[in-house]
């Protein structure tokens, strides 16, 4: 007697990607940030909304002495965390803060002289620059613990740029503008081994770089001459005018720029009076949503959806498994594992929106899903199964 045939279904994912609906233009930014209260002088955890310049502050940041800045902060999309660096007792700190409650997760020690702090949804570690004495090195960081491991030196750099730093998460780059031979180059370096993958002559003084996931672009923004732009840098470290800036004047406050996951590019800068204001851009085409007025002294800003985890924008529940998937990052087909027949199995995009529904007349227990024709990016696969257990895996699409 011949068993049931076992059938690996290969599920094409472009057409349903291009029937998506069209998403309104976003408004203004929510960053999550850190002020020093003007009384007291305790450091408080907060949240920006640019929207209004309201600044909903949280509980006060326990033991903090002074907030380190220099490019010294980062967000974890995946347990909504917020990473700072502050000093406390003369010792320097690596804070987590869970921003839906303003708790201090993490309070570990940070002998290190790092910047350039950014969170890398895959191995779910920060990384940043080492500095030591004229060496620079590759690092990451285990947030939990403080641990500090090097991934490799980081030669020909003399110095760095402020405000350049940022991370590619489907190349999985490491990316800033460092000064090498007298020369402003924008260096990309492998995350896994610190290797060298381009460097370009980069003489413009752009500021505030985030990566969109939506392009697989960064976003920064420049004086040139009288005007403020927003600027976009492609994978080949050219960069264009999305448009210049309207109602606004060149000026940027250092840790002040974030860019959530339907892009809004939120910066702290300055109206067209010369004064302070929070002011929120579509990166789309550089027109500006919002200019509002702030007088706070909040800054080190970090957004939710700012190209982590796949799965912030799908709905959560404590009866979550995880699906083994491979080869992962992909650049077509990925083999997903079922241990159970599932009622229902979906894939997302990183702002959320369902690109597949498979239902269960299909499914069996494995999947062969072509994500060959999908833009880059992190992607979302959630099956259901009839009892209510939910399992997902994040698939990165190189």
């Amino acid at each position: 007697m011949i068993g049931p045939l076992r059938v690996w279904i290969v599920l094409s994912l472009s057409t349903a990607f291009s029937d998506l609906p069209s998403i309104a233009k976003a408004q203004g930014g929510m960053p999550f940030c850190v002020y020093e209260h003007p009384d007291s002088n305790a450091y408080i955890s907060a949240r920006h909304d640019a929207n209004t310049g309201l600044l909903s502050p949280g509980p006060v940041i326990q033991g903090m002495d002074f907030f380190v800045l220099g490019d010294r902060t980062a967000f974890d999309t995946d347990q909504h965390l917020y990473h700072c660096v502050g000093m406390a007792g003369g010792s320097m700190r690596l804070y987590s803060i869970e921003v839906m409650t303003g708790s201090v997760i993490h309070d570990v020690p940070l002998q290190d002289n790092i910047v350039g702090l950014v969170y890398d949804p895959i191995d779910q570690l920060l990384y940043g620059v080492r500095v030591i004495g004229n060496s620079y090195d590759l690092i990451s960081v285990d947030p939990a613990i403080g641990q500090v491991d090097p991934v490799g030196i980081l030669p020909g750099i003399t110095a760095y740029s402020a405000g350049t730093f940022t991370l590619d998460p489907v190349a999985r780059q490491f990316v800033f503008v460092a000064l090498s031979s007298g020369d402003l180059q924008l260096r990309r370096y492998r995350l896994q081994d610190a290797s060298l993958v381009s460097s370009s002559l980069f003489p413009d003084a752009l500021i505030g770089y985030r990566y969109y996931c939506g392009d697989s672009a960064i976003y920064a923004v420049w004086e040139n001459g009288t005007s403020y732009s927003l600027e976009r840098i492609d994978e080949t470290d050219t960069h264009t005018t999305v448009a210049n800036l309207v109602g606004v004047v060149p000026g940027f406050v250092a840790e002040s720029a974030s860019i959530s996951g339907d892009g809004v590019y939120t910066f702290r800068g300055f109206d067209a009076n010369n004064n302070f204001a929070l002011i929120s851009v579509a990166v789309s085409d550089g027109s500006v949503l919002t200019i509002v007025p702030t007088s706070d002294n909040a800054t080190g800003f970090e957004e939710d959806g700012s190209c982590g985890s796949a799965s912030t924008s799908i709905e959560d529940t404590t009866h979550v498994g995880v699906l083994r998937v491979g080869p992962n990052p992909t650049e077509g087909p990925v083999l997903v594992r079922l241990p159970e027949r599932p009622q229902q199995v979906n894939v997302h995009n990183t702002l959320g929106q369902q690109i597949r529904d498979i239902r269960p007349e299909y499914l069996e227990s494995g999947l062969l899903l072509d994500f060959g024709s999908l833009p880059a990016g992190i992607y979302a696969i959630e099956a259901r199964s009839r009892e209510g257990r939910i399992m997902r895996a994040k698939v990165v699409r190189q």
